[in-house]
C-alpha cells in the first residue's frame, strides 16, 4: 500500500492544481490550456503542473565526501576562437578504357564465378589475362564469392562507391596538395572522410569548389599513366564560434540553448584526432605506427618480433595480437566557469598477428596450428573463410614493377574438386575464368615466374569480389599491417587492467598520443591539462537488505551484514565455526509450491560422460540446498543416469552456419524436452559439454516458444588431475545457491529472493519501474533484419519479479535510397564535358536501412506492462491498484540519442500509460533515465583519496557517486556517475544516469540513492550489478530474444530478410514462466 505521506502529497498536487486561486491554477485555466495540450495530449495539465505545487521535498544530505581524479583533461584555448567546416563530396571519374556497364545486372550467383566483360588490357589487368592450356579434368573451377560477400563489399562502400581505405587515401592526398599546391598555410584538420576544419577561412579560387585527384597509393611516387580519378567538392564552410561555446557554458549565459553546440564539440573532436590520425598513414619509407577505428581510438602497430607499440605493450594471443589503444571525446560542462574537457580511456582490440613474411600464408598456417592442430577439413576451411574474412593484403606478384600490385581484401579460400582438399596452386583453376581453365600453378609460373610444383603447400584465396575476383596464392598477399580482427568472439588479453595500470597508461602515453604531434591540436593552440582533473566523490547510503525471517535459531538472521553490503558482495550459506556442522543457510523471502524436475546430460559422440556417483550428488544435493535456501517439495521425475543421458547426433558442436546439424540439433533438443514434459516435469536441467552459444539457443528456443518447460544450463567441468577422465558437474554451495535463486523466480511470478526493508527516497510499495533495451542484428544476420526490443516492469512491491514484452523494430531507411544509388552508379559511365554535370552524393546520407534504436511500438509494451502489474496487484492483494509513479530506465543509448527518447519515446511511454490508465486523475508522474554504460570516464584515486572509498585494488567503492565538475550541469539534463558494483578484476566502470524526464520533486541525489539501492536486488546473484536492475533485466530479454531468431540472425546464406519468407517469431509457449529470460 502507498504511505500516508506520499498519499497526501499527490493530492496536495492535484488540489493545488485544480484551486483557481493558485497561479498554477489560474494559468490551467485558459481554454483548454493549448500550450499544455499541445505538447502532451495524453497528459493534459495533470503531471508536470501538479509537480511544481506539490509540498516541496527536503534533498538527500550526503555529507561523507572525498576527490577522485577522472580521466579527464581540461582543455584551455588559444587565439584561434573561429572554425570553418567544410564538407567533402566524393566522385570517382570513369576511365576511358573502361566499357559501359549495362543498365542492369543480376548479382552473380552464389559459388558461380562472375563473367565479366573482358576491358581493354593494361598493364594493373595482367592479372585476368587469360591462357589456353587445359586444366586436367580432375581440377574444379575456383568460386567466386557469393551474393553475401557481394553483400559486405556494399555494406563497407557508401553511396559514392568509395571504401573506407581508399577515400582514407584520396582525403591524404587532397590535404598534401591543399598545403603544397594550394600553398593553404592555416591550421587545417581533417577526419579523412567527410569533412575538413580550418581555423579560418580558406583564400583560394577553387575552394569552395572541385578540385581533381589523381590516385596514387603509398608504394608510388606518382600516379600511373591510367590512374583512377576522383572529383571532390568542398562545400561552403559553416562558421563555429568556440567563444560562443565558453559563453554558453558559463553560468552567466543568457541563452539557454546553444543550436551548434554539438557541431563545434564534433570539429574539436576532429581536430585532437588529426594528430594521431596522420601516423596512420605511410608516408614515403616511412610505415605507419598507429591505425585508428573510426577516428575516435587508436593503437600502436606491433611490427615482427617486437612488443613494443606506440601505445604500449603488444601480447600474443594465438594467430592474433592483443594491443592497448586509446580513446578520447571532448566534453563539455556547464557551470558557474563552464569546462571544456578531453576524456581520455584505455581501450585493446584484438589484432591480425605480424608474422615473418607478413603474408596471408602465414596467418593460414598459424591459425591452422592452433584451432585445428595443423590438419586441413571442411571445417577448417569454414573456419578460415570467417577468420580472414575482410582481411585487407597488397599483391607482391609484380616483382619488377611494384607500380603494377594493388591492394586487395580477402573474400574466401579458393575451392577444389572437394572441401575436403586444400587449396593448393596445383588444384586450383584460375579466377576469373571466362577464357581461361589452367590452374593457379601453371598460371602463375608461366606469367610471373613463380616454382610452384605439385606438391607445393601454398594456400590459394580469393581477393576482391563479384567480377573483381581472383584466385592468388597467400604467399605473395602482404597483410596490411594494423588490422583489427572483427571476426572473431574471443577478447583480447589487454581488456582487462587494474586501475594503477590504466592509469599509468594514460597519462603517460595517452595524453602524449593526442598533442605530442605538432598538428592537430597544438597548431590549432589547443593546450591540454598536464594532470588528471579532481574530482568530488560522495557516498551514498547503504540499503538496508533482508531474507525471510524465520523461528528458527539455526538459520542466519534476515538482515545481511552491512561489512558485506559495502563491498557489494555477500553470501547465502555461511560456514559454521565448527567445520563439522553443516553450513547456514539463508531463507529466501517468499518461495512458491514445489516443482517436479529432471535433468539431461548432453554429451558428444566419442566423449565421456559424468560418472554415475557424481550425477547422483548432483541430484540430492540440488534438492537439499533448494530446502535449505527455503524451496520445499521439489520432486525428480527423471530416470536414471543412462535414461537421461543424451548422445548429440555429431562429434563436433555445429557452428552457426551449419544448418544441417544446427537442424539435427534442435530436433534433438525438442524432442528430450517433450520427453520431460511427458514425464510431468516443469523443470529441466541440462548439464551442457562446453559452452556453446548454439546450443544454447536451440535449448532456449525449444523450452520457450515450443515445449512451455522452464530450462537451465550448466556446463560441466573437466577432471583438474586427468585430462581424458570423466567430467563432472558443478557441485559447490555457492553453485547450488545461485540455481536456487534462479529457479526460486523463474517458476513462479508470486515468488521473491529478498527485499529492501527501506524503499525511501522514492520507493513506495505502489511504485512500478520499467525497462527498455533493444538488441541488434550481428554482422551475420539477413540484410536489413530487424533488432528486437525488450520492456520488462516490475509487478510486485520487492521489485523482484519482472515479466517481459518483445516486439521487432524494423531497420529504418536513411535519407538516400536505392534509386538515387542507382542513378548514381550509371552516371558513371557518362563522360562529362562540364564539371557542373557531375552528380555528387552526400557521403552520409547512405541509401540503405540500419538498425532501430528507438523502440516503434512501445506505447503497446508500456501497456501490457502496466496491465501485468494490475492483475498481479488484483490477485496478490485483491484489489485495483495503480502506481504511484512509474520509473523507467533506458538501456543502449548514446549521448546523440538523448533527444529522440525524450521526443519520440518519451511520448509513446505516456502514451501506453494513458491506454492502460484512462482515468487522466489516476495516470502516475514519470521518471525517465537514461543508463549509460558504454563511455570513457574512469576514476582514480589520488593522494588525497580517504581509504574508507577504495577496495584492495585501489577502484572506489559501491556506493561512491560522482555529481559535479564532469556532468553536464545542463538543465534539461541532470545526471551522475554511480558505482554500485565491486570489480571483480580490472578497473571498476561507473555507470552514467542521465534524468531526461522528471514529473516528480525527487532531486537527483534521492534518484541516485534509489537507483543504487535497487543495485542490490538482481535476483538472481549475491552481488550488487553495475547498472539498475531494470535496465539489466530488459538487456536480458532482449539478449535471450537473439536465441528466437537464430535463422534470421545466423542464416545458413546471407541474403536480405523478407518478413513473408523469414518471419519473426517471438511468441511464448502458454506454459512458459514470466521470468523466461533469467
Amino acid at each position: 500500500m502507498v504511505s500516508k505521506s506520499e498519499k497526501e502529497r499527490r493530492d496536495a498536487g492535484r488540489k493545488a492544481k485544480n484551486n483557481p486561486s493558485s497561479s498554477s491554477g489560474k494559468a490551467n485555466s485558459n481554454a483548454g490550456d493549448a500550450s499544455t495540450s499541445k505538447t502532451n495530449p495524453i497528459f493534459p495539465a495533470t503531471i508536470a503542473e501538479a509537480a511544481d505545487t506539490l509540498p516541496p521535498i527536503e534533498d538527500l544530505k550526503l555529507t561523507t565526501r572525498t576527490t577522485l581524479l577522472a580521466n579527464h583533461y581540461s582543455i584551455t584555448l588559444g587565439d584561434y576562437k573561429d572554425l570553418y567546416v567544410y564538407e567533402m563530396q566524393f566522385k570517382r571519374i570513369p576511365k576511358k578504357t573502361e566499357a559501359p556497364k549495362p543498365e542492369s545486372k543480376s548479382p552473380a550467383k552464389p559459388d558461380a564465378p562472375a563473367k565479366p566483360d573482358a576491358p581493354a588490357k593494361t598493364d594493373a589487368a595482367k592479372l585476368t589475362e587469360q591462357a589456353s592450356t587445359p586444366a586436367p579434368k580432375q581440377k574444379t573451377n575456383a568460386t567466386a564469392p557469393s551474393q553475401q560477400h557481394q553483400n559486405a563489399r556494399r555494406k563497407r562502400k557508401g553511396n559514392d562507391g568509395i571504401g573506407k581505405p581508399l577515400k582514407g587515401r584520396v582525403v591524404w592526398l587532397l590535404m598534401d596538395k591543399l598545403k603544397k599546391e594550394f600553398k593553404i598555410n592555416i591550421p587545417m584538420a581533417t577526419n579523412y572522410k567527410t569533412q575538413i576544419v580550418t581555423a579560418g577561412p580558406v583564400e583560394h579560387a577553387k575552394i569552395p569548389g572541385i578540385i581533381t585527384i589523381k590516385y596514387y597509393d603509398e608504394y608510388q611516387s606518382s600516379p600511373l599513366q591510367d590512374a583512377d580519378e576522383f572529383k571532390i567538392r568542398i562545400c561552403e564552410p559553416k562558421h563555429l564560434s568556440l567563444t560562443a561555446l565558453e559563453n554558453y557554458l558559463s553560468a552567466t549565459a543568457a541563452s539557454e540553448s546553444f543550436e551548434d553546440k554539438e557541431a563545434t564539440i564534433n570539429a574539436m573532436n576532429l581536430i585532437f584526432s588529426y594528430g594521431p590520425y596522420q601516423q596512420c598513414f605511410q608516408t614515403g619509407s616511412a610505415e605507419p605506427n598507429l591505425m585508428t577505428q573510426n577516428g575516435t581510438k587508436f593503437y600502436g602497430i606491433a611490427p615482427f618480433g617486437r612488443g613494443d607499440t606506440s601505445t604500449g605493450e603488444a601480447c600474443p594471443q594465438g594467430a592474433m595480437t592483443s594491443v592497448p589503444g586509446f580513446a578520447r571525446s571532448v566534453r563539455t560542462v556547464r557551470s558557474e566557469k563552464g569546462y571544456i574537457d578531453l576524456n581520455i580511456n584505455t581501450s585493446a582490440a584484438l589484432f591480425y598477428r605480424p608474422g615473418q613474411p607478413d603474408t596471408i600464408q602465414t596467418l593460414i598456417e598459424a591459425f591452422l596450428q592452433r584451432a585445428h592442430g595443423g590438419v586441413w577439413s571442411y571445417s577448417a576451411r569454414k573456419d578460415l573463410n570467417q577468420f580472414l574474412k575482410g582481411i585487407r593484403a597488397r599483391t607482391t606478384h609484380e616483382q619488377h614493377r611494384q607500380k603494377e600490385n594493388y591492394y586487395g581484401r580477402f573474400s574466401a579460400m579458393a575451392k577444389t574438386i572437394s572441401n575436403q582438399y586444400p587449396p593448393f596452386p596445383s588444384n586450383v583453376t584460375v579466377v576469373p575464368e571466362s577464357q581461361n581453365t589452367q590452374s593457379v600453378m601453371t598460371y602463375f609460373n608461366a606469367t610471373f615466374n613463380r616454382g610452384y610444383t605439385e606438391s607445393s603447400r601454398v594456400y590459394v584465396v580469393i581477393i576482391g569480389e563479384g567480377e573483381h575476383a581472383k584466385t592468388i596464392p597467400a604467399d605473395l598477399l602482404n597483410v596490411v599491417p594494423g588490422q583489427i580482427n572483427r571476426n572473431t568472439e574471443e577478447l583480447p588479453k589487454e581488456s582487462i587492467r587494474l586501475p594503477s595500470k590504466n592509469k599509468d597508461l594514460i597519462e603517460n602515453k595517452g595524453r602524449g598520443i593526442f598533442v605530442a604531434s605538432a598538428s592537430g591540436a597544438p597548431e590549432f593552440q589547443l593546450t591540454l591539462g598536464k594532470k588528471m582533473i579532481s574530482v568530488p566523490a560522495l557516498k551514498l547510503n547503504l540499503p538496508e537488505l533482508r531474507y525471510r525471517q524465520t523461528n528458527n535459531a539455526a538459520d542466519t538472521p534476515p538482515v545481511v551484514n552491512p561489512t558485506f553490503l559495502k563491498k557489494g558482495q555477500w553470501t547465502l550459506a555461511i560456514p559454521p565455526s565448527d567445520k563439522k556442522m553443516p553450513w547456514i543457510s539463508r531463507k529466501l523471502l517468499r518461495t512458491g509450491p514445489g516443482q517436479t524436475w529432471t535433468y539431461f546430460e548432453l554429451c558428444l559422440q566419442g566423449e565421456r560422460s559424468c560418472r554415475a556417483t557424481d550425477i547422483a550428488k548432483f541430484k540430492t544435493d540440488f534438492m537439499k540446498y533448494l530446502g535449505n535456501h527455503g524451496l520445499s517439495g521439489y520432486t525428480y521425475v527423471g530416470g536414471i543416469p543412462d535414461q537421461q543421458k543424451g548422445i548429440l547426433p555429431y562429434t563436433e558442436l555445429p557452428k552457426p552456419r551449419n544448418m544441417a546439424n544446427r537442424t539435427k540439433q534442435a530436433k534433438f533438443v525438442l524432442d528430450l524436452l517433450f520427453k520431460a514434459k511427458q514425464q510431468t516435469a516443469k523443470l529441466v536441467v541440462f548439464l551442457l559439454p562446453r559452452k556453446d552459444t548454439e546450443l544454447y539457443n536451440a535449448i532456449k528456443q525449444a523450452g520457450d516458444q515450443k515445449v512451455g518447460i522452464t530450462t537451465i544450463c550448466s556446463v560441466v567441468v573437466p577432471d583438474e588431475k586427468d585430462e581424458y577422465g570423466p567430467p563432472s558437474p558443478k557441485l559447490s554451495p555457492d553453485f547450488f545457491g545461485n540455481l536456487a535463486l534462479k529457479v526460486n523466480l523463474k517458476m513462479s511470478n508470486l515468488t521473491a529472493n529478498h527485499h529492501l526493508y527501506k524503499k525511501e527516497p522514492v520507493l513506495t510499495s505502489e511504485t512500478m519501474i520499467i525497462g527498455i533495451d533493444v538488441t541488434h542484428p550481428p554482422p551475420t544476420a539477413l540484410e536489413n533484419a530487424p533488432s528486437v526490443a525488450a520492456v520488462v516492469g516490475s509487478i510486485d512491491d520487492e521489485f523482484a519479479q519482472w515479466p517481459a514484452s518483445l516486439r521487432a523494430n524494423v531497420a529504418k531507411a536513411v535519407p538516400g535510397d536505392d534509386k538515387q544509388e542507382d542513378d548514381a552508379q550509371q552516371s558513371d559511365d557518362e563522360d562529362f564535358e562540364n564539371e557542373k554535370d557531375l552528380v555528387f552524393k552526400d557521403p552520409r546520407k547512405k541509401g540503405k536501412k540500419k538498425s532501430n534504436e528507438e523502440v516503434l511500438d512501445l506505447a503497446t509494451m508500456v501497456m501490457e506492462r502496466i496491465e501485468a502489474y494490475k492483475r498481479h496487484r488484483m490477485h496478490r492483494v485483491k484489489k485495483n491498484e495503480l502506481p504511484d509513479k512509474i520509473v523507467v530506465y533506458r538501456d543502449g543509448l548514446s549521448e546523440a540519442q538523448y533527444d529522440m527518447c525524450r521526443e519520440h519515446e518519451l511520448p509513446r511511454i505516456r502514451d501506453g500509460i494513458a491506454k492502460a490508465i484512462p482515468d487522466v486523475k489516476d495516470r502516475p508522474p514519470v521518471i525517465l533515465i537514461c543508463a549509460v554504460k558504454r563511455h570513457y570516464t574512469r576514476f582514480f584515486a589520488d593522494s588525497s583519496t580517504k581509504q574508507d572509498f577504495l577496495d584492495g585494488k585501489k577502484n572506489p567503492m559501491p556506493e561512491t557517486m560522482v555529481s559535479d565538475r564532469i556532468t553536464y550541469g545542463e538543465p534539461d539534463k541532470e545526471d551522475f556517475f554511480l558505482i554500485s558494483a565491486q570489480a571483480i578484476k580490472g578497473t571498476a566502470r561507473p555507470c552514467h544516469y542521465v534524468i531526461l524526464e522528471n514529473e516528480t520533486q525527487y532531486r537527483r541525489n534521492q534518484i541516485a540513492q534509489m537507483t543504487f539501492n535497487l543495485c542490490y536486488l538482481f535476483g538472481r546473484s549475491t552481488r550488487s550489478v553495475g547498472y539498475c536492475p531494470a535496465a539489466y533485466y530488459a538487456d536480458l530479454a532482449a539478449g535471450r530474444a537473439r536465441c528466437f531468431m537464430r535463422e534470421i540472425y545466423w542464416p545458413e546464406e546471407k541474403m536480405v530478410w523478407d518478413k513473408a519468407t523469414n518471419p519473426v517469431e517471438l511468441h511464448f509457449h502458454r506454459d512458459a514462466k514470466p521470468m523466461w529470460y533469467l
